[in-house]
């Protein structure tokens, strides 16, 4: 359900707005009731990308043992040229979105419902290519549900939420409870490409000489139970293969658990079990206990992480290197107009099994956080401040939120950021700061109307390099449509 090619922006929204139309016009007349929304999102953005340019040899100095032109490194690619890269002209960019989400009963049938969600984009203008813009159109969501007492029955194109992450497909999902604490889930179909809500026979398109059949198909269970009240334990099985049936792509479980334990005490708890690399994935277990007097609560977690690649990625050819940590984090709510939390952690990197040349690498890190919330009359004001040191990079960055209710329908709100980091996604000893402006609006008839822009520039220490300042801008609106059916009818 995407269409891909070449996209005209005019058309792509005017189709949009021309379903959601017919939708609202034929409601009345296929069913008793429809209720949903029509979301339209406006993004801005500008940025000075990055090029590869020449210099001569001659002009190139050596600086230690580096190589350098004008204050940035360099790379001599033969005795008269060296490479390095600038900053181009700066590149504008925007991009529309459309959303029509609905439900829709009373279909002539007892439980029976309809669910859709619709998005459109169009590039609008500029220079830079927005992801997935040029797929012009998604059926992200388009499913009809049969609703019993004890069983549910769902056919079309949906999507699973789980320990093992986002799972869409096209196809049929039965959900059945034959007992008050026991959920018992089967569903399968055609397997969508992750993130991109479509086949995955269009997601590879181009790639027809690797890939004999493009197609694949997803089976999974889940089996939920509550054995007493306070505990929840699901355990879910899931696969997917090649059409052609020549091989897997993925084969995983989960298990997931919450339990309330005597006294102020509460575990949760989850795990994935790979079965193709038969190792646990990500795990974690985590120990509440809140304290006396409404103080508020600690949280002790022991974290497990190893990244997941499908196996018809280059990437499952790999064996990523997993991490362990603990943390402990508490969090003081005893105050109504102060919110307060703290945390630390530390974390421990496998061995990546590979040869090292110079200085040996660490393979622990640090984590600390933290922050508070003040509500004080109309205003709303949330910090944050966040330092990691140790294995893979140094990261020290703060934010600022405040938020003025000017009054019922208006909201102004104002943000700051600045962060410094070092070695990976690196700024190197330079600091990116940021702020921005936003205000909600909301209107007759619940519309609603959020917008903003938020500027970032990096102050440079000692070296020239890249200028990553940028602008992004945004505005959403947010319309509903129909009635609840617990509304008694009303608006």
């Amino acid at each position: 359900m995407s269409v891909r090619g070449r996209v005209n922006p005019a058309r792509t929204l005017r189709a949009v707005a021309l379903a959601s139309v017919a939708l609202l016009a034929v409601a009345p007349l296929a069913a008793q009731g429809i209720r949903g929304s029509s979301v339209t999102t406006l993004r801005y953005l500008t940025l000075r990308p990055v090029g590869q340019d020449t210099v001569d040899r001659a002009s190139v100095v050596d600086e230690g043992g580096v190589l350098m032109f004008d204050g940035q490194p360099v790379q001599c690619v033969s005795a008269t040229e060296c490479v390095l890269y600038r900053p181009r002209a700066e590149a504008h960019a925007a991009l529309a979105t459309q959303d029509i989400s609905a439900t829709a009963w009373g279909l002539g049938v007892q439980g029976l419902s309809a669910t859709f969600l619709l998005r459109g984009r169009a590039d609008v203008s500029g220079d830079v290519t927005w992801p997935t813009s040029d797929d012009a159109f998604d059926a992200i969501l388009a499913y009809a549900q049969l609703q019993r007492s004890f069983y549910r029955v769902r056919a079309g194109r949906q999507r699973t939420l789980s320990g093992l992450g986002f799972a869409g497909y096209d196809g049929l999902e039965v959900l059945v409870e034959p007992l008050t604490r026991l959920r018992l889930t089967a569903y399968g179909g055609r397997s969508l490409a992750r993130g991109l809500n479509e086949p995955r026979h269009e997601a590879l398109r181009g790639i027809e000489d690797f890939v004999l059949d493009q197609n694949a198909y997803l089976f999974g269970g889940a089996i939920e139970a509550t054995p007493r009240t306070g505990t929840t334990l699901s355990l879910r099985y899931q696969r997917e293969i090649w059409a052609d049936r020549v091989g897997l792509l993925s084969e995983r479980a989960s298990l997931d658990a919450r339990s309330s334990l005597p006294g102020p005490f509460r575990l949760n708890g989850s795990l994935d079990y790979d079965f193709a690399f038969g190792q646990v994935g990500k795990a974690h277990l985590t120990l509440q206990s809140r304290l006396p007097e409404g103080w508020g609560w600690v949280e002790l977690t022991g974290r497990r992480y190893v990244p997941y690649f499908e196996l018809s990625t280059i990437w499952g050819f790999f064996s990523p290197t997993p991490y362990h940590e603990a943390e402990l984090r508490a969090t003081v709510a005893k105050l109504q107009s102060v919110t307060a939390w703290a945390s630390a952690a530390r974390r421990s990197y496998g061995d990546p099994q590979i040869s090292v040349i110079g200085a040996p690498i660490g393979d622990t890190s640090q984590r600390y956080t933290v922050g508070a919330r003040l509500i004080a009359g109309d205003w709303l004001a949330t910090g944050e401040y966040r330092l990691e040191t140790g294995f893979g990079a140094f990261l020290s960055s703060g934010d600022l939120r405040v938020r003025w209710t000017a009054s019922d329908w208006l909201g102004i709100r104002l943000r700051g950021t600045a962060f410094q980091q070092i070695e990976q996604f690196r700024v190197g000893e330079n600091v990116v700061v940021g702020g921005g402006l936003g205000v909600d609006v909301s209107g007759p008839w619940s519309v609603d109307l959020l917008a903003g822009a938020d500027l970032y520039t990096q102050a440079y220490e000692n070296r020239a390099g890249a200028d990553w300042d940028q602008l992004r801008a945004y505005s959403v609106l947010r319309v509903p449509f129909g009635t609840d059916p617990g509304m008694g009818g009303r608006r």
